[in-house]
């Protein structure tokens, strides 16, 4: 991809200096606009497709092995939820909360692990964009809000029998043991999204050039009636500014015409009050 690139950009420099002439060929880049350039060729150097694919598909497998270790080995062991019952009801908040992250978790990091195993060799790219943005971001989120409301009203039942005599002990060993479980899944998640991240960029790319070049072609098209669309628009408000001012500056300036019309030069009195007289024909005033 890196040699595409590069041979798109001789190109364009070749039409350019073509198109110039002799203007092209005498004109010579500032300091400026050659930083410019040395900077966005080390963005595109630094793009790395592959790397994003990988790197979201062992992300996703990272989840995939967590939700079934946790789900199908350790909570198998007797007694695993005891330890975040604080109270004598039957329902155990926790472990509803429990199940519906590490389940949840275990179908959509599934998915988003077989869509990206596909992507990575090419196989339908939209649909791993799918499952990712759709699946992944939003359902995951919200899933992880459901599953942490449920252990917040384990947290708050294990809060309240703090001081009883009779569930004291138990209470207090699931306040500490929930709350360490909050903190653990927290940091356990911020380092697994981490590197998603930082790889969104080439993960995308990676989503661009597996398509085929129809498809490339198509969501150019897109993209590009999009910036025309939004062109327009911007194009329409900066009309619609210029004619706000024209309108102001010709009622300012029709405020001025009339109050210079209406403060004009009257002919000037005399010291007794009286206007002066015309004068004859020689312009000089008649004699009384």
């Amino acid at each position: 991809m890196e040699n595409d690139m590069g041979e798109d950009m001789d190109m364009d420099m070749d039409m350019e200096m073509k198109k110039g002439g002799k203007k092209g060929m005498m004109h010579m880049d500032s300091p400026f606009e050659m930083m410019m350039k040395a900077e966005t060729l080390m963005k595109w150097q630094s793009i790395n497709p592959t790397m994003g694919n990988v790197v979201y598909l062992l992300v996703a497998a990272a989840f995939v092995t967590e939700a079934s270790l946790h789900m199908f080995r350790y909570t198998t062991k007797t007694g695993f939820w005891t330890q975040f019952h604080a109270d004598s009801s039957t329902t155990d908040w926790f472990k509803i909360g429990d199940q519906i992250q590490y389940y949840g978790n275990l179908s959509l990091y599934g998915a988003a692990f077989l869509t990206s195993l596909l992507a990575l060799f090419g196989i339908a790219p939209m649909i791993n964009v799918m499952v990712w943005y759709l699946g992944v971001y939003w359902v995951g989120a919200f899933v992880l809000g459901i599953s942490f409301f449920f252990k917040l009203l384990a947290f708050d039942s294990a809060h309240k029998n703090l001081t009883d005599l009779k569930y004291g002990a138990t209470a207090a060993v699931a306040y500490g043991t929930i709350k360490g479980d909050f903190a653990m899944t927290l940091a356990g998640t911020a380092m697994k999204i981490l590197p998603l991240v930082m790889q969104s960029e080439n993960w995308r790319w990676a989503m661009f050039d597996a398509q085929s070049d129809e498809e490339q072609e198509a969501y150019l098209e897109e993209i590009y009636m999009d910036i025309e669309e939004w062109e327009k628009e911007q194009m329409m408000e900066m009309k619609k500014e210029k004619k706000a001012a024209k309108g102001e500056k010709g009622e300012k300036g029709e405020k001025g015409e009339k109050g210079a019309k209406s403060n004009g030069d009257k002919p000037a009195k005399s010291e007794d009050g009286e206007k002066p007289k015309k004068g004859g024909k020689d312009g000089k005033p008649k004699a009384e």
